[in-house]
């Protein structure tokens, strides 16, 4: 796992947070787990309120649950949705290929 920021200074991303892990290192939860971990070094090491760029990958209810509740007012997030994902669009379900 990796994880990089954009600064208004620098033009190219900076490596901020990186880590290799195993299903079977001793200590390992879940890659929810791991995720969390990055996200949690990065604000200490940012030590301010920063967007959160996401991938697909993140496309899952866990980690909007994380960023909405568990994150509260501690930053924003954008995370690239997953053609199926099902959002609620004008009082009916649809897919996000349908609203676009």
């Amino acid at each position: 796992m990796w994880t990089t920021v954009l600064t208004k200074k620098e033009k190219q991303c900076i490596s901020l947070y990186s880590h290799i892990y195993s299903a079977e290192s001793k200590g390992f939860k879940s890659i929810n787990d791991e995720t969390f971990k990055s996200i949690e070094y990065i604000k200490k090491v940012v030590g301010k309120i920063c967007t959160f760029v996401c991938y697909r990958e993140y496309d899952a209810n866990y980690n909007y649950a994380y960023f909405l509740e568990i994150n509260k007012n501690q930053g924003d997030f954008i995370i690239r949705l997953k053609e199926n994902r099902n959002l609620l669009f004008k009082g009916k379900l649809k897919k996000v290929w349908e609203i676009l």
